[in-house]
């Protein structure tokens, strides 16, 4: 009989065990084990050089005492934006800690419930001293979705600056180049101006500098693509054409005339809103028309017409697709930054924060002849001009922990972060390498180092993109680089008195809030228009002018889009109405 319970007690352990991994909340491979599956993106989709040899580090040295690994996944952007998709949408148990962002599914997931809401283990008194000590309440709050904390908040700075990476070696080359010209019917940006070499021996300062400079290397380099861009518009050439100049409105005047800019809707479509005395006046959504009842109209002189500078963006655009600035095979295009770093592009646009990093795999694929610099595409930043830079105080990385994972796999999750924050040496790990391998401190001519400075180490590099995992201003340390701008450009990024506040900054707009909204949001125009203002962008379209206008006015008389933006709008007014009445 003994036996037989035995017998009967093991059949139903394996039923049980059986039934925890098969289904229900927290189910799945690996759940119950000390290994934290962590699932990242990266340009390649390959794991960065030298991330492996700190994971490994890590697991040695910190994993006995914590009591967990980690093990890390990359993916290229768009496979990992599908397999995470498909992992929360079929409650799959495939990671335990995922990136994710408004810009990619994070708004809409948090509504689903597809993530923990992280927002009371952030707070004083918690367990988890590091992250309760890193994370201050009202910059959390400014992160709410869906009145929660579903994902850890990552940012250095609450506005990065977007340069070009500048071919230095070429750049050199072409400043000693006296008998090159500017091709005829090249438009300057600056009436009356006209650059020679001679203006780029000190680098290059201005947007006809740059110019000069992508004309000379499409006529000096074969194979090489003067300004590499995506096919998505973003991190190219529309990045430099779209602000070498400055805008019509500095930031702070927005914020003077009661206007909240940048309300995300959705990937596709944006607002802004009129707030006078703390009511939502009016609220203009993309693409809606100018005369539309409590629309644009409605806003204050100056601000109540849509602005054209877009006319001169496009005939650039299309002028340097022609030319052969832009490259013929940029619909295909979605590793601009891997061509650059293979020595096929003249510059490339990133963030600054990663100038050592495109430098080190630079100088490792093209040799140590290949050299660095930058442009700071923005004229106002540029410039350093004051109440240009608007911020929410909103992070634009989290890492988010979703619901199918168990309790206790979701506290491994934290108690990993919570060491990460819990000291600079733990953070410095992960964000720069380990020390004396990857990164030193700078030193200064008597050889003592320089605080909170890094200099990452050519020899072994350490090419994680920080911005994954370990953001956060309490650690920042100012990358000592070939280029002396780029230490004056970061410590002028990390300046918090730089930045002027967009109004109701924790303000986030609940998209599926009824399904008369939803049906909106969900208009086929919405997202087909985007895609094709990507063609304009990258200069596809001849005489893009009158056929922008034409597109236009296609928009505005579409009864059908203009009624679903009218839902959306008035969604708009109402949702920030409340969120305005609710802060009393």
């Amino acid at each position: 009989m003994k036996k037989l319970r035995n017998v009967i007690c093991s059949i139903l352990a394996v039923l049980m065990l059986f039934s925890v991994t098969a289904c229900g909340d927290g189910a799945g491979s690996g759940d119950n084990s000390s290994e934290v599956r962590i699932f990242l993106w990266s340009d390649t989709g390959s794991t960065p050089d030298g991330f492996d040899e700190v994971v490994n580090y890590f697991n040695t040295t910190y994993g006995p005492e914590l009591g967990l690994t980690v093990k890390f996944t990359f993916d290229t952007q768009d496979q990992y934006k599908q397999k995470l998709n498909l992992a929360m949408s079929a409650k799959q148990n495939n990671y335990d800690m995922v990136f994710d962002a408004n810009w990619i599914y994070l708004n809409q997931f948090a509504q689903k419930g597809y993530y923990y809401n992280l927002y009371d283990y952030f707070k004083e008194g918690s367990k988890y001293e590091g992250l309760s000590a890193n994370f201050d309440d009202e910059y959390l709050k400014n992160n709410f979705f869906n009145n929660g904390l579903y994902g850890i908040p990552l940012t250095e700075t609450f506005g990065e600056i977007s340069v070009a990476y500048i071919r230095k070696d070429w750049r050199k080359e072409c400043a000693a180049d006296t008998a090159y010209k500017m091709p005829d019917g090249v438009k300057y940006n600056s009436s009356n101006k006209t650059v020679t070499y001679a203006d780029l021996t000190d680098g290059i300062d201005d947007f006809d500098e740059l110019q000069y400079y992508l004309y000379w290397v499409r006529d000096h380099k074969a194979g090489v693509t003067p300004i590499l861009s995506n096919s998505n518009a973003t991190w190219g050439a529309w990045d430099v054409i779209n602000s070498r100049n400055l805008p019509s409105h500095s930031a702070g005047d927005f914020t003077k005339a009661g206007i909240k800019q940048e309300i995300v809707l959705s990937g596709d479509i944006t607002a802004t809103a009129y707030i006078d005395e703390g009511e939502v006046v009016a609220a203009n959504v993309t693409d809606e028309r100018e005369d539309a009842p409590k629309g644009l109209s409605s806003y204050p002189a100056g601000f109540n017409t849509y602005d054209n500078k877009w006319q001169e963006d496009y005939e650039f655009a299309y002028k340097w697709a022609q030319d052969g600035i832009i490259s013929k095979d940029v619909l295909s295009v979605t590793d601009s930054d891997a061509r650059f770093k293979a020595g096929t592009g003249g510059c490339v646009v990133q963030t600054i924060n990663n100038f050592n990093n495109v430098e080190a795999a630079l100088k490792s694929q093209c040799g140590n002849a290949a050299e660095l610099e930058i442009f700071v595409n923005e004229q106002a930043l540029r410039e350093k001009k004051a109440g240009y830079a608007r911020t929410d105080f909103k992070a634009w990385n989290f890492l988010c922990i979703p619901v199918t994972v168990s309790k206790n796999k979701m506290e491994k999750c934290l108690t990993f972060m919570n060491w990460l924050f819990s000291s600079r040496e733990n953070h410095d790990l992960f964000q720069y390498g380990i020390k004396g391998k990857h990164w030193d401190e700078a030193k200064d001519g008597n050889g003592n180092a320089i605080e909170n400075t890094v200099v990452q180490s050519l020899g072994n590099a350490y090419l994680f993109p920080a911005y994954l995992l370990t953001w956060n201003p309490n650690y920042i340390r100012v990358n000592e680089a070939s280029d002396p701008k780029v230490r004056e450009y970061m410590e002028y990024m990390y300046d918090r008195d730089r930045y002027v506040g967009i109004p109701y900054s924790g303000f986030s707009f609940n998209h599926q809030r009824t399904q008369e909204l939803q049906t909106a949001l969900a208009n086929a125009k919405i997202s087909e228009n985007r895609a094709k203002e990507k063609a304009y962008m990258l200069g596809q379209i001849s005489d893009p002018i009158n056929k922008w206008n034409a597109e236009l006015s296609q928009r505005y008389d579409d009864s059908s889009l203009q009624s679903a933006l009218t839902v959306i709008k008035n969604e708009v007014i109402y949702q920030l109405q409340q969120f305005i009445d609710s802060q009393g």
